[in-house]
């Protein structure tokens, strides 16, 4: 049976960036938050300028190809990663 994979976005952690906003901005609700910790297996809530996290898409994202764009505009750097073993994190 074939391994199901997850697609999901990588971001680039910019100075003062806290997982709330980052949710806001790229999963729609700022509540979705701890999805970016589980997503990641962080066992922390700090994250460092120039770490790269994995934003989980889903079929819950409503903002779906537009998560590229919308890093554009806040100065940061998105693409869609194939995420099946964490190797292209």
């Amino acid at each position: 049976m074939a391994k199901k994979q997850k697609v999901s976005t990588l971001y680039r952690v910019m100075q003062g960036d806290c997982r709330f906003p980052i949710a806001q901005r790229l999963l729609v609700s700022g509540d979705r938050y701890p999805e970016i910790k589980a997503f990641n297996g962080m066992t922390t809530d700090i994250l460092l300028p120039g770490q790269r996290i994995r934003i989980p898409s889903d079929s819950r994202n409503a903002v779906g190809a537009d998560q590229e764009i919308l890093a554009q505009q806040h100065g940061r750097e998105a693409k869609s990663v194939d995420s099946g073993d964490g190797e292209n994190v």
